[in-house]
């Protein structure tokens, strides 16, 4: 054949219309190197054609943050104060998920009252401005040294518009969502998960004597 020698090399100085760079590759187990590019199919395809970087991430949802950090300690106060915050980047949350929220308290002195915590959104990491109650844990017994808050939040609407972020009643005295309904309807909060917010846990004693923080907030699908 008057090919049979011909290299790449020379077959890309008489072709003209060729993308990419290096030797040619054929159909059987053929190795890329440097970053070759491949169309990006539609979220939710499900076949033998090639998956993209771009199709795998879109696909997979953003990573659910979490920490297990230790909040400020909260003492000599009886007021509602903030304890710990935990960042929820933009557009982690997707429209139409569940998301399970926790957050673990410890009590580390005293046993003269009551603990209740408090969850809020937040844009910033502290309790100024308006945050926006997600729930009110059940107050923790006087002899309770740990427990812990837990809310479901249903994301119907990712920019907080309309029907917005569902949970039960914000201001029921439940420790978890797990338990016997509200005698109220649920709240439909308008948080906007396309900007970035903190889900920020505050403490307030029953007794200025005790103290008491959280040392662990989740976030799960």
């Amino acid at each position: 054949s008057q090919f049979a020698t011909t290299t790449s090399a020379q077959l890309a100085g008489i072709i003209s219309d060729e993308t990419g760079t290096g030797a040619l590759v054929f159909s059987d187990s053929p190795t890329f190197t440097g970053t070759p590019a491949a169309p990006t199919a539609s979220n939710g395809t499900n076949t033998t054609q090639i998956a993209t970087t771009a199709f795998v991430l879109a696909n997979a949802g953003t990573a659910l943050p979490n920490t297990a950090a230790d909040g400020t300690s909260v003492t000599g106060t009886t007021s509602n104060t903030y304890s710990a915050g935990l960042l929820i980047p933009a557009n982690t949350f997707t429209a139409g998920k569940f998301y399970t929220i926790y957050a673990r308290m410890v009590k580390t002195s005293g046993a003269a009252s009551t603990v209740t915590c408090r969850m809020y959104a937040n844009t910033t990491n502290d309790l100024s401005g308006s945050p926006i109650l997600i729930g009110t844990g059940a107050a923790f017994a006087s002899t309770v040294k740990s427990g812990g808050i837990q809310r479901g939040l249903g994301v119907r609407v990712l920019a907080g518009t309309g029907l917005g972020t569902e949970t039960i009643n914000t201001t029921a005295a439940q420790t978890t969502d797990i338990s016997s309904n509200p005698t109220s309807a649920v709240s439909t909060l308008a948080i906007d998960w396309t900007q970035a917010q903190y889900i920020v846990v505050s403490i307030q004693l029953g007794s200025s004597g005790d103290a008491a923080q959280i040392n662990s907030i989740a976030v799960s699908l």
